[in-house]
């Protein structure tokens, strides 16, 4: 990051939060989203300033915002967001070339990569998870998260994806997406709940105990089925670069997970459907790149489903 930059976030944010004098800015890695900065003011208070791309809808910001306010009220480990100084603003300001900065409280701990949690690690997450969605379930999205025409987006963006996005469907088959937008229109879900959507080893930090601090990116939680989230805790924790299935990761998971829940899981096939779609609208908006081994899961969503079936059905 340039000096210039610098200086002039430094000076937006003096301007439009009541956070005192900044002693020290600078930028950090924390989750993949928005571009973030750690703030150490003359009171010796730390913040975390976000800096969402353009491409990210300021509606869907605010109501992050509002959502992460309830949950870390009911206890859950988020950062707490603090409100801009003008009253019209909300949770946001502008930021350079259409971006939105979004300002919290510092949150405590350290990523771990995938390969380093314990099993224990992941019986905490699945846990976490679990009360998460149970919390979730509690709020109504807002009419910026609802919109569930998933076919209807998806169609949209293939003809005309966001500026520099055409090489997305470059290595995806015509064939593959097409048949995706028909399984898409097929699914019915219910636009009453949120999920997280974006489950990465980068969004969560963890003590020196390996104990869960605080989840982040928040930035693409919508309304949908929350059980894709579990889809990107499997892909993310429980499956090798090599394609390979960690099956015993799998079960510690899903184990702790489905102990709070009240159900033995959706059609996970569904889930799989839902989150493919999710993350290429997400590619083709301009707002995220594809995950890893996108294509194979493009074109072959069963195995996926299967595998986590196959996992849930050994607990």
């Amino acid at each position: 990051m340039d000096d210039r930059t610098a200086y002039l976030l430094n000076g937006l944010v003096e301007r439009h939060y009541d956070i005192g004098r900044v002693l020290r800015f600078r930028k950090i890695k924390r989750g993949r989203q928005a571009e973030c900065f750690e703030i150490l003011t003359v009171g010796q208070q730390e913040f975390l300033l976000l800096l969402f791309p353009a491409v990210f809808n300021a509606a869907q910001l605010q109501y992050t915002g509002d959502l992460t306010a309830r949950l870390g009220a009911a206890g859950f480990p988020v950062p707490k967001t603090i409100h801009a100084s003008s009253p019209d603003t909300g949770w946001l300001a502008a930021g350079p070339q259409g971006s939105h900065l979004m300002l919290s409280t510092q949150p405590q701990g350290q990523p771990l990569e995938a390969g380093a949690w314990s099993s224990q690690n992941l019986s905490h997450l699945g846990l976490r998870l679990a009360w998460l969605h149970k919390l979730l379930g509690q709020q109504r999205p807002s009419t910026a998260v609802t919109s569930m025409d998933l076919a209807r987006q998806l169609q949209n963006l293939l003809e005309n994806p966001a500026p520099g996005r055409e090489g997305v469907m470059a290595a995806l088959k015509t064939q593959q997406l097409q048949q995706l937008t028909t399984q898409l229109a097929d699914i019915s879900v219910e636009c009453t709940h949120c999920w997280h959507g974006a489950l990465t080893p980068e969004a969560i930090l963890l003590d020196a105990d390996h104990q869960i601090t605080s989840i982040l990116d928040w930035g693409y939680c919508q309304a949908g089925m929350a059980y894709e989230d579990v889809v990107d805790v499997f892909l993310n924790w429980c499956v090798d670069h090599d394609g390979q299935i960690r099956s015993p990761e799998a079960q510690t998971f899903l184990q702790a997970y489905f102990s709070l829940q009240n159900t033995n899981g959706p059609s996970w096939h569904s889930a799989v459907v839902l989150w493919t779609g999710h993350r290429l609208i997400a590619a083709l908006s301009g707002r995220a790149g594809l995950p890893r081994g996108f294509a194979t899961i493009l074109e072959n969503p069963h195995f996926l489903s299967a595998a986590i079936t196959i996992c849930q059905s050994k607990l």
